[in-house]
């Protein structure tokens, strides 16, 4: 299992209605993304979303459409799962 890390001030977001979403750990795409070596523009050319809008995910700025999410899921080898991006199994 993966080491999410401890929260800190700097890991804590807000959406725009001021929903915080961000737990203060690490989202599991970029946990990802750093233990494979893996880059934003690595996985941006894989699965055909933004540089920005993956970046938006990893930030807990956004949630990725169920589509996105699928795209990013296929290209982790199955590595991530739904609930990575979701909070629950959908």
């Amino acid at each position: 299992m993966l080491d999410m890390g401890k929260p800190t001030n700097s890991d804590t977001s807000q959406s725009n209605g001021g929903e915080n979403f961000n737990l203060g750990y690490i989202h599991p795409l970029r946990a990802f993304r750093k233990e494979h070596f893996v880059t934003l523009d690595d996985l941006s050319f894989l699965t055909g979303i933004s540089m920005a809008s993956l970046s938006r995910i990893e930030r807990y700025k956004q949630y990725p459409l169920i589509s996105a999410a699928q795209k990013i899921i296929k290209a982790t080898g199955g590595y991530l799962k739904p609930e990575d991006f979701f909070g629950k199994k959908i």
